[in-house]
This record gives C-alpha cells, structure tokens and sequence, in this order.
C-alpha cells in the first residue's frame, strides 16, 4: 500500500507526499528494492540528481538492473544528448524485450528526437505488453496528437480514464481535444469530477468557462485554487484574464507581472502583460 500510495502521489505531483511514503516504506521493508527506487524518483523529480543516482547505484536485483537502464536513459536526455539517448534507450529495449517500460522508454526518447512515427511505433508495441500502462498510453496519445491523429489520441486518452476515472492528466487532456472541436459541455463533463481534488483540472474548467464568457465563476474557480496555492502561477494567470475580460487591466496586470515573478520561463504569462 505504500508504494501504491508514492506512485499515486507521484503522478499528481504531490512530490513531497511521495517522497515520505517511499521513506516509510524503505524502513519498514528495507529488502523491498521498490521503495528505494520510488524514493530516487522522487529525488529524480526535484532535481536532486546526484542523490537519485547514488541511490539507484546502490539498489540490488533485476529490477533495480532495469531501474538504472532507464535512469541512464534520464540522464543523458537531461545533459541534452539526445542522440545518445536514443542508443541507450534502444540498448534497453534488446535488454529487457519483453517489458512495456523499456519501449516507452524508446518511444518518450524518439519523441524528443522528432521521429514521431517510430516512437508510435515503439508505444504501441508497449500498450501491446502492458495494455492497462498508463504511461504507455499517455505517450500514445500525445505522440498522435503530434501526428495530428486527434481520433486516435482520445481513444487512447479513454483507455486510461477508463481503468483510471480519476486521472486528472487524461482527463485534462481529453476535455483539451474537446475544447478544440469545440465541444465545451463534452469538456466540463469530463472536468467536473476532478474539480475539487487537482487545482489543474479547476483551472481548466475556469479556461473553458471564460472562452465562454462567463469571467465572474471563472474568477471565482480562480480564487479558489489561488487560496489553497497561493503560489500557483497558472492561477494567477488565469484571474489575470478573468479580470481583463472584465474590464479591469490595472488588476490584470499585477497578476501577470506575479505570474512572471513566480515562473520567469513561461512565455504565455509575459505575452498576456503585453
């Protein structure tokens, strides 16, 4: 249970919550290889890169074998040698044939490598080992969408929801495909369940309902995440829209210029203060 409950955790993004549940696992069963490796995910996921790697050298067994394969993997895709990337992530694939892990692995490398029809062709041969892997399907769906296989990409989105209802990612990103064919009501269909657990799937349906004109409740939804993450960048953006469509660009602006403040790097803040 609580590995189950650091995965889960770790798809949300609660990576602190991860983190103590992988530390409470490695004490309690300390022969348990999986929460050693879960805990080096989640240094992975800090940024704490070094500790990550100390930890998977460390870890005996096949599985922390495939553990430090993948990791490798991570490794040079962070340094930006994406072409090494793509060897050892091949390399994997003749270790470890038989795993779904190891042609996801294939298939997110030759994503960033621009060779979108071999990494779909690496993600279906994962979905066709492991057809309940989410992480295969979600690199299915996006690498369709990439190959402007919008049909292809919600169904893949769907095989997730459906073992998973309450995955806010798929679901996030099927109400998106929806929003682009203009279908808004199919897309807060698909939200509303998710609105009071995952501050993005809140957000989302606040975009949606401020495309429709409706910039007071999207406001409010805005307000609402806003209080419970007080430095939610997104957030801030959004009430910065809802308070421009409303006539108020004074206010707008110094949520923009917080917007920026929190996250320097993201485009789509600055062109909305401009």
């Amino acid at each position: 249970m609580l590995a189950m409950a650091g995965q889960a955790s770790l798809q949300t993004g609660d990576v602190a919550r991860a983190s103590d549940y992988f530390r409470e696992g490695a004490k309690q069963y300390p022969e348990n290889p999986a929460f050693e490796l879960g805990l080096a995910l989640t240094l992975l996921a800090e940024g704490r890169t070094d500790e990550a790697e100390k930890i998977i050298r460390d870890v005996k067994g096949e599985q922390a074998d495939a553990a430090r394969a993948a990791f490798d993997v991570i490794l040079l895709m962070q340094k930006g040698q994406v072409d090494q990337a793509v060897t050892a992530a091949s390399s994997a694939v003749a270790r470890f044939p038989d795993q779904a892990w190891s042609q996801n692995l294939l298939g997110s490398v030759l994503i960033a490598a621009g060779d979108f029809k071999g990494a779909r062709e690496a993600l279906l041969k994962a979905v066709d080992k492991d057809p309940g892997d989410a992480a295969s399907l979600a690199n299915l769906a996006r690498v369709e969408q990439l190959l402007s296989n919008p049909d292809a990409a919600a169904a893949a989105w769907r095989r997730i929801l459906d073992g998973d209802p309450t995955n806010a990612d798929a679901a996030g990103a099927l109400a998106r495909l929806e929003v682009e064919r203009g279908n808004l009501p199919a897309a807060l269909k698909l939200l509303e369940p998710l609105r009071g657990k995952y501050s993005r799937a809140q957000l989302l349906v606040a975009a949606i309902l401020l495309d429709r004109g409706e910039a007071g409740e999207a406001r409010r939804i805005g307000d609402e995440v806003l209080a419970a993450e007080p430095d939610n960048a997104e957030a801030l953006n959004l009430i910065g829209l809802a308070e421009f469509a409303g006539g108020d660009p004074k206010a707008a602006t110094g949520r923009f210029r917080k917007a920026i403040e929190l996250q320097p790097a993201v485009p789509v803040f600055r062109l909305n203060l401009v």
